[in-house]
């Protein structure tokens, strides 16, 4: 019951400041039990107080709970994604209640990294009849195709993306590479991209190809934390990955140091 007392509002203004990841350890280990701890959401009432409302207004108590709760619980995925220790945060998805992780890209990106590809898949499939205008789900209609071997429903959805003005070529190129015989696929240049994000990671990943080490200096907190835990990655890379995310206070020294003996 930590939590309780403080009110919503606070809670989220706080959390939204603190800054993360931590290169203190101290500070980080604060900031882990804070997010990871089981507690009940922020009420603004007291523990006393809330059982009396709950014992003369129990109906309406308990919606408000489960609604709050969902609340909070998202505001800690959205830390735990800044702090960018993707063990922690896939821990914490896989523990929620069911129907509570909301059906949102930055959602769908965290079981991507987490290697949860059917979880994303099947959020991918809720949403593109919903948003299939949304060149994300667009993108996630073709990969999760790819993934099923429903080749030809691929190529239909990648025609679909080559008629709006904003195709993505590096999507398309990985796409490409991911459909043919692998023992017939070139490697891939990664030149032309100039950022990675947790969709094109997961491809590289699949098609066991090596990163630019400048993609790897720019990559986000939580892109860095699934090369240095991801043993398709290439050693080198997961090396490097190892390297900037320990010093941004991603990964402890202990993690960077069972890399190298890598």
């Amino acid at each position: 019951n930590i939590w309780q007392p403080s009110d919503f509002s606070k809670v989220e203004q706080l959390l939204e400041v603190l800054e993360l990841p931590s290169k203190s350890p101290v500070m980080d280990e604060i900031a882990r039990k804070l997010v990871l701890s089981v507690s009940t959401a922020p009420t603004g009432v007291s523990l006393d107080n809330m059982l009396m409302v709950e014992t003369t207004e129990e109906t309406t108590s308990e919606t408000y709970d489960e609604e709050l709760l969902k609340k909070f619980i998202n505001l800690r995925t959205s830390v735990l994604i800044e702090r960018g220790n993707l063990s922690d945060l896939v821990s914490f998805i896989q523990n929620m209640p069911e129907g509570t992780l909301e059906a949102s890209q930055k959602n769908a990106e965290i079981l991507l990294l987490g290697g949860d590809l059917l979880g994303a898949c099947q959020m991918a499939a809720a949403n593109s009849q919903r948003n299939n205008e949304d060149i994300f789900w667009s993108k996630m209609t073709v990969f999760c195709r790819i993934m099923e071997e429903d080749f030809g429903g691929a190529q239909i959805a990648l025609d679909m993306l080559r008629e709006r003005d904003q195709i993505d070529f590096v999507f398309l190129d990985l796409a490409n590479k991911l459909m043919e015989d692998p023992d017939r696929r070139l490697t891939f240049m990664s030149a032309g991209l100039s950022e990675l994000d947790p969709l094109n990671y997961t491809m590289f990943s699949l098609l066991d190809q090596p990163i630019d080490a400048q993609l790897i200096e720019g990559s986000s907190p939580l892109i860095l934390s699934a090369m240095v835990i991801n043993p398709n990655i290439q050693s080198e890379n997961r090396f490097q990955a190892a390297i900037e995310s320990n010093l941004s206070g991603g990964v402890s020294t202990d993690v960077l140091k069972s890399i190298y003996d890598l």
